[in-house]
């Protein structure tokens, strides 16, 4: 069953390249960039009464520019709830920003991760991240291991080109997929329409330091 099918009436949702919802919609879920389109014709964003900003630690230039315009009108808009949630993200930090807001913890489920590194190149000009980054998915690809692969990488072009240098290798047991924002629809949706037995792996760009 599609997400689309799945939808609440009054549950809808909006991205760059597709939109689902009607006048019955009170929950909307939106990209940054679609939030801050709302911003040039609604500048108090009056259509809302609740935002939630998830995965702040990502720190993209659209979410850092949506923090700033929020904490500005949250001073002219009483009525407007701000809720910023994250995993990692220095939650004193972003409460003394907001004028000391409630910091609400939610205990979660917590998984073992082991932490494995390759050794670099050793000599100077030996290597860059990217020869590194495939060394390490071709390793994986050879290795008995089970279960799918998410490479992050710092752009779109390093993600192409990746890609492309794997994809030409012609693995027998492996699917090699770009993911990243800019992506067509169509092709983002071969992630989740995935129904191979092979193993996956997927490149995304790498999030912002905070």
């Amino acid at each position: 069953m599609s997400f689309r099918a799945r939808l609440d009436r009054f549950v809808g949702y909006k991205t760059r390249f597709e939109s689902q919802e009607s006048a019955s919609t009170i929950v909307r879920f939106m990209t940054d960039g679609v939030m801050l389109s709302e911003i040039a014709s609604d500048r108090m964003l009056r259509r809302y009464d609740t935002i939630i900003i998830d995965e702040v630690h990502e720190r993209s230039l659209n979410i850092d520019f949506l923090l700033g315009y929020l904490r500005t009108i949250l001073s002219r808009r009483k009525d407007l709830r701000l809720i910023i949630s994250s995993a990692t993200a220095d939650t004193q930090l972003f409460s003394k920003i907001f004028g000391n807001a409630p910091v609400v913890d939610v205990e979660g489920k917590l998984f073992p991760v082991e932490v494995v590194y390759m050794p670099f190149g050793q000599t100077p000009g030996e290597g860059d991240y990217l020869d590194e980054a495939q060394k390490a998915v071709e390793s994986l690809i050879d290795s008995d291991e089970k279960g799918d692969v998410l490479v992050f990488l710092p752009t779109e072009w390093d993600i192409m080109e990746l890609y492309r240098n794997l994809a030409a290798r012609h693995f027998a047991h492996a699917l090699i997929l770009p993911l990243f924002a800019r992506l067509p629809k169509r092709q983002q949706d071969l992630i989740f329409r995935n129904r191979t037995s092979k193993r996956s792996f997927y490149h995304h760009p790498l999030p912002r330091p905070p």
